[in-house]
């Protein structure tokens, strides 16, 4: 009876500390989860807005970084978010988003001024205080080649929804991508860039 006592309080606080153990990993998952750190992933998913954009993505490869923290981009694709824990990462969209929205509107703005015929790639350096994101690749122009080499650098020091990334070399942007951008930010008061509305006149 004795040993069979024991087992059975052997047994009760083995079940006792794995459930103790599972809310421990639940809450360390929820802390991370809260927590602002950018992780990232390739993303080649581009223009798919314009014509034709899918049929052109062989032959011309887009690839750029998508940041988040690492558990909201786990079975997540394209320019989206896995939300594991509702409240903590839904606070910290708008953190990464800061950095996301405008590498993605430079995208979208070189695919719409050069009908998708880009190709892209980038090289990053990343540490506690600045991600830099350099991208190099080709346009094609009414047949001829543009070069394409752009740099983007974000200050990402004690980042939170209350001191979004702040993004450093906006300044030395091109002016018609400047109009583009403001137009897709304000898109309500902003003017339509002349050449967009001729390329969506020709679609």
């Amino acid at each position: 009876m004795k040993n069979a006592a024991k087992i059975r309080l052997i047994i009760l606080c083995s079940i006792l500390g794995l459930i103790l153990l599972f809310f421990a990993f639940l809450g360390a998952l929820y802390l991370y989860s809260n927590a602002v750190v950018f992780g990232h992933r390739d993303t080649s998913e581009v223009g798919s807005f314009l014509t034709d954009a899918d049929a052109l993505a062989a032959d011309y490869p887009v690839n750029y970084p998508w940041f988040g923290n690492p558990l909201m981009l786990i079975g997540g694709t394209g320019r989206g978010f896995a939300i594991i824990f509702r409240d903590g990462g839904m606070k910290n969209i708008d953190v990464y988003m800061a950095v996301n929205d405008t590498i993605v509107t430079w995208i979208d703005y070189l695919s719409y001024r050069y009908d998708r015929r880009i190709t892209l790639d980038y090289t990053m350096e990343q540490n506690s205080k600045t991600i830099s994101v350099h991208f190099t690749g080709t346009a094609e122009d009414n047949g001829s080649i543009v070069p394409i080499d752009r740099s983007f650098i974000y200050n990402i020091e004690n980042a939170s929804p209350d001191n979004l990334p702040k993004w450093l070399n906006e300044d030395d942007m091109t002016d018609e991508y400047k109009e583009y951008i403001n137009y897709r930010f304000n898109y309500e008061t902003a003017p339509m860039p002349a050449w967009l509305e001729e390329k969506l006149a020709e679609e």
